[in-house]
């Protein structure tokens, strides 16, 4: 195996790390930043608001460099109804 990749040109090599680093972008952007962005935000709004903060999901688009939050919620200091909120 290490033979045929070292007997590869050079341009197939560039083309494989290419097409390797989209593929990486792409699990990295579409699978795994969105449930860490979701839980680190929660917990980062909820310490510095003094409230309960909830989002509901989070969806980003790493090709479109977008992101789409579902259901945010920021809870009143005293009690549970809701302060602000949107979809």
């Amino acid at each position: 195996m290490i033979q045929r990749i070292k007997a590869m040109p050079r341009w197939q090599k560039l083309v494989m790390a290419a097409v390797a680093c989209l593929l990486v972008y792409t699990v990295v952007g579409f699978l795994i930043l969105p449930p860490i962005i979701k839980s680190v935000l929660q917990k980062k709004l909820s310490e510095n608001l003094h409230r309960q903060t909830v989002i509901e999901d989070i969806d980003l688009n790493p090709y479109a460099l977008s992101c789409l939050v579902e259901g945010f919620v920021i809870k009143a200091r005293e009690g549970t109804d809701t302060f602000v909120s949107f979809d």
